[in-house]
């Protein structure tokens, strides 16, 4: 085998092999192996009859691996990610088999071949490692192991074939993610009577609100270990894009309103969740100033706790103890519901362990959020985790969250430079 790549990085493996042809001439020729493939290592398998075996994708990466597992039996097949099922795989089929796959699509796809193929063949002794997210692409266990990475926790969070097939489908159809249309925005807030509140200007901040929101619900009720209708929660998930939009309109109309982005998010969250609860007020207006009081409340709350905080945060920043409050205060605004009380503490400790040396907002406000979003899958240990990695996606995340504001105001100023010029057309025609 021959390992080569072209001007764009990309890895090219040939395979040369010494052939022999009908008349008895021997030369190299570039062929492949055919179909039943013997697998790299057969004579380490034949050694150690009772050893489980790791699977990993490639020649280099299986030497690296056998340094690093020496428990484990190593293999590899030949070809590829294109020629898992050119391979002959009954050598392991009675054997505990664990699959660590390169960090892509790829890798993940043959991953869940030889899952496939192996459970076929009877063996139902198989997994694959769920490397997380911010384990950089493509990485493999012949590269150099991440700052913070621990590989043998990494080892220990296994998918089984199912929970694979699921995690794949998800690559295409996410779990936690929806884009929610306009007129589906518009449906939930006419079957909730407040259909007035739904401006078409509003479109951008309220869908990309009810996409991370219902994301959010998901994420939420997983971890508090509470069942949910998925129609509540897209229904919950669209009236606080709703309320969100409409919170921020009022703010932004007093000018002695600051953060009113931030403080909408909350006031949004708050009226959207009295209104799934069925808590009746005279009017829409009456809600929305029930849920600023109750943002208020909490806001002076969270600011007496700060003044003597908990001797597991009293290091932090006032950024960062903001963070874990806002936290748990955030799921309680979504679900009713409170996190248990074991989880605040891991996460807290987590960010001790990532973010020693930086405790600013936006850092422990990612790492937090990776915590759970871990928890919500339910990972045992969240601490292999890239801070520069969750640094980068949660700019990302904000800069979405901009975007649709800036959009939104664009679509307002338009609707107004529109409504001014047909006055002024209606006007000229009285004259």
């Amino acid at each position: 085998m021959i390992r080569l790549e072209d001007m764009d990085g990309n890895k090219i493996t040939p395979t040369l092999t010494y052939c022999r042809n009908d008349k008895g001439d021997e030369q190299w020729q570039w062929r492949g192996f055919g179909n039943n493939r013997l697998l790299y290592g057969l004579d380490h398998l034949k050694q150690r009859p009772n050893a489980p075996v790791l699977v990993v994708e490639g020649e280099k990466t299986c030497e690296a691996a056998r340094k690093l597992f020496p428990q484990h039996v190593v293999t590899t097949w030949s070809g590829g990610c294109g020629s898992v099922q050119k391979s002959d795989w009954s050598a392991i089929k009675d054997r505990s088999v664990t699959i660590w796959p390169d960090h892509d699509k790829p890798g993940l796809n043959a991953a869940h071949t030889i899952m496939s193929i192996l459970t076929e063949l009877g063996n139902t002794s198989v997994k694959t490692v769920d490397l997380p997210a911010t384990i950089p692409h493509k990485w493999d266990l012949a590269d150099k192991v991440p700052e913070g990475v621990n590989i043998d926790k990494l080892f220990t969070h296994t998918l089984d074939h199912t929970a694979l097939s699921e995690r794949i489908l998800e690559k295409t159809n996410p779990r936690y993610e929806k884009t929610f249309s306009y007129t589906e925005i518009y449906a939930h807030a006419k079957n909730s009577s407040i259909e007035f509140l739904v401006l078409e200007e509003n479109e951008p901040l309220m869908t990309h609100i009810a996409n991370e929101t219902l994301r959010e619900l998901k994420e939420w009720h997983a971890i508090i270990g509470h069942s949910y209708d998925n129609q509540t929660l897209q229904k919950q998930a669209s009236l606080t894009g709703i309320y969100t939009a409409w919170s921020k309109d009022m703010l932004d109309s007093v000018k002695k309103e600051e953060e009113s982005l931030e403080k909408s998010l909350i006031i949004g969250a708050i009226a959207a969740k009295s209104k799934i609860d069925g808590i009746k007020f005279r009017d829409e207006n009456g809600r929305m100033y029930d849920a600023k009081a109750q943002y208020q409340q909490q806001e002076e709350k969270m600011q007496k706790s700060m003044l003597n905080p908990s001797s597991s945060i009293k290091h932090w920043s006032q950024a960062a103890q903001k963070e874990i409050m806002r936290n748990s205060l955030r799921c309680n605004e979504l679900t009713g519901k409170t996190i248990p009380a074991h989880i605040v503490k891991e996460c807290i400790q987590i960010v001790d362990q990532l973010c020693a040396k930086d405790h600013s907002a936006q850092t422990v406000r990612s790492v937090i959020q990776e915590v759970m979003s871990q928890k919500a899958k339910g990972l045992t240990s969240t601490a292999q985790v890239n801070l520069e990695a969750l640094s980068l996606a949660q700019t990302k995340k904000e800069f979405q969250l901009q975007k649709a504001v800036q959009l939104s105001h664009q679509k307002t100023l338009q609707r107004q430079q529109q409504r001014t010029l047909e006055q002024q057309h209606s006007h000229g025609l009285e004259h």
